[in-house]
């Protein structure tokens, strides 16, 4: 039987069954929704769903789309008799990928083609004693590219529990108009600016971490995290287990750990402002030639400061983030390589926009990056390492991404957009 189980999880048809049963679980409203730029959503709100047919018609944004059909065929949301006390949604994303006169050198391919899917199905159950349930599967994978590809563990990822989680509700133990919750087991999260702990979205697979996670908001809107976790090691990570889009459950091991802290003051210098600092743990582990795991030994101390405005209609923003990385890593993994060198890295990011209060909500922003890199002093590591985040300001991910954030230092630049139309990974 389990063997069966593997077959089917390992083909095809297991991949197109579970994008069926994600199509199938997504609520009729959420077909005929017309999308909106996050800016308007923030500056707005969600004005919700009518729940007659006498609906007035909203103004159209752009770009804007038409849904070939307006209600599947079977809605599980609606089978199960809608309850409040449950939410369950899913997710399906094809997506081709192309490169031509690829910059890596042999033996990766000069010309290279993919095609990536991403499928995840989400539910949460609210026992109605101030605990949730949460889980979610996920599943990545990756078809048609040569077997040289660039592809790996970043992008394939099939069949996994990226979360089970319990969270506990804890608002009336803050009290003073706050609300808090303790998370603990399986999840992903946001911190920030998600330049240092994230959940992907361009990219085909994400982080995700084992641990705990005490998360409060004040009546003041001033925000606190406090986390520690182990973050999953995606595997498979050789080559033939990607290629094969093999079905191998994700670990975590306590040779790698990922804490930290995070508090945000709503109301400073006409925006927000946020102080963190997290903690970085890395050892070598296992022993034998297919059980080992060598790493650079990283043990980083990674604190800064954030100050922001976000985005609004006919009004300027602004982002200045700056960060020190302290502690010990080694240049390489190699098992040969047992030298602690001193690190000493930085990044700083400042950003300024405006957002013109138009229909489609144009913004016109001036960037500027900053991250160390390689430098000359053979006892110092001076490469700023980004942790857990995403690298949204540089490229996409996946085929193509020559860029981290490391070793960079980028002019002002103008960038026109529509906000939430933009690309993060």
């Amino acid at each position: 039987m389990s063997l069966m189980k593997a077959d089917f999880l390992d083909s095809t048809a297991g991949l197109v069954s579970l994008s069926a049963v994600l199509l199938a679980a997504i609520p009729p409203n959420l077909a005929q929704a017309q999308p909106r730029p996050h800016a308007e959503v923030q500056a707005q709100g969600d004005p919700g769903h009518h729940q007659n047919g006498d609906a007035q018609e909203q103004p159209k944004t752009w770009p804007t789309f038409k849904p070939t059909t307006s209600k599947p065929l079977f809605s599980l949301y609606d089978a199960l008799g809608r309850p409040d006390n449950f939410t369950i949604r899913g997710t399906f994303r094809s997506r081709a990928e192309g490169i031509a006169n690829g910059f890596r050198p042999a033996p990766f391919p000069r010309d290279e083609f993919a095609n990536m899917f991403f499928g995840s199905i989400f539910a949460e159950y609210d026992t109605g004693t101030r605990l949730k349930i949460g889980g979610e599967l996920l599943d990545s994978r990756s078809y048609f590219q040569p077997l040289n590809s660039v592809v790996s563990a970043l992008d394939v990822n099939a069949f996994e529990l990226t979360q089970a989680y319990l969270n506990f509700d804890l608002s009336d133990v803050t009290g003073n108009g706050s609300t808090s919750s303790i998370t603990s087991g399986r999840f992903t999260k946001d911190v920030g600016s998600r330049r240092l702990m994230s959940r992907q979205q361009f990219r085909n697979t994400t982080n995700a971490y084992t641990g705990v996670s005490f998360d409060w908001k004040g009546a003041n809107k001033d925000r606190l995290t406090v986390f520690w976790s182990m973050p999953h090691i995606r595997l498979p990570d050789d080559a033939q287990g990607v290629r094969n889009n093999a079905v191998e459950f994700d670990r975590e091991s306590p040779n790698l750990q990922f804490y930290g802290t995070s508090y945000t003051f709503a109301n400073m210098f006409g925006g927000s402002l946020e102080v963190y600092g997290y903690g970085l743990y890395e050892q070598d582990s296992g022993t034998g030639l297919l059980q080992s795991v060598q790493t650079r030994n990283r043990r980083l101390f990674t604190p800064g400061a954030r100050l922001f405005r976000g985005p609004k209609p006919g009004t300027f923003d602004y982002e200045f983030e700056t960060t020190y990385q302290a502690g010990l890593a080694r240049q390489t993994t190699a098992v040969t390589d047992t030298r602690d060198l001193d690190v000493s890295a930085y990044f700083v990011h400042a950003e300024a926009g405006y957002t013109f209060a138009a229909p489609w909500l144009p913004r016109v922003s001036l960037l500027y990056d900053h991250a160390s890199g390689d430098s000359s002093n053979p006892n110092t590591f001076t490469r700023f390492d980004s942790l857990f985040g995403v690298r949204r300001e540089y490229n996409a991910p996946s085929l193509y991404g020559p860029m981290t954030r490391s070793n960079c230092h980028s002019a002002c630049k103008i960038d026109p957009v529509s906000r939430g139309i933009g690309v993060q990974n």
